[in-house]
């Protein structure tokens, strides 16, 4: 709901461009879906979901490459390329970031950082994870929190990993 409340207000001043690539189970790939709603178009795509987890990363990355190619040739480059999740997306934002030379932005919103009460907190991933992670924030040109502390986590995270 923040992010599309986000998109909303922006799109009063430019046309926003929402790329959305996610696993659904027992779905077949399918083609791409395209969403045009005043100045925000939306794309949209799903792949069918593995137990492997090599093969869901595998298929995320070609699906969002072939939509930006479209984007891309559709409407040129962006200003920036806005993320609301840095993991797994944020690979893709540093391949923006460095094979079009865009300006990065995260609006972290992934609560893997706060330690406190969750059982899935970054530090029970594995140290290569972390190291990604790490490398993935640190791409960023601009990170927004949605609360104090989550920055907190996230910054102390990155400072303890390095």
């Amino acid at each position: 709901d923040f992010n599309e409340r986000l998109v909303r207000a922006i799109s009063n001043y430019n046309t926003q461009i929402v790329v959305y690539v996610s696993t659904l189970r027992n779905s077949k790939l399918q083609d791409i879906e395209v969403f045009e709603e005043q100045n925000i178009i939306t794309y949209k795509a799903y792949f069918p979901h593995s137990k492997y987890d090599l093969l869901n990363f595998i298929r995320l990355i070609k699906l969002y490459l072939k939509i930006f190619k479209i984007v891309f040739e559709k409407y040129g480059l962006p200003i920036l390329v806005h993320n609301y999740v840095f993991f797994p997306s944020g690979i893709i934002s540093i391949y923006l970031k460095h094979r079009y030379k865009l300006k990065t932005v995260l609006t972290e919103h992934w609560s893997i950082f706060n330690y406190k009460n969750n059982i899935n907190h970054i530090y029970t991933h594995s140290l290569y994870k972390r190291k990604l992670y790490s490398l993935i924030l640190k791409s960023f040109d601009t990170v927004i929190s949605v609360s104090k502390s989550l920055e907190e986590s996230y910054v102390t995270f990155s400072v303890i990993i390095n």
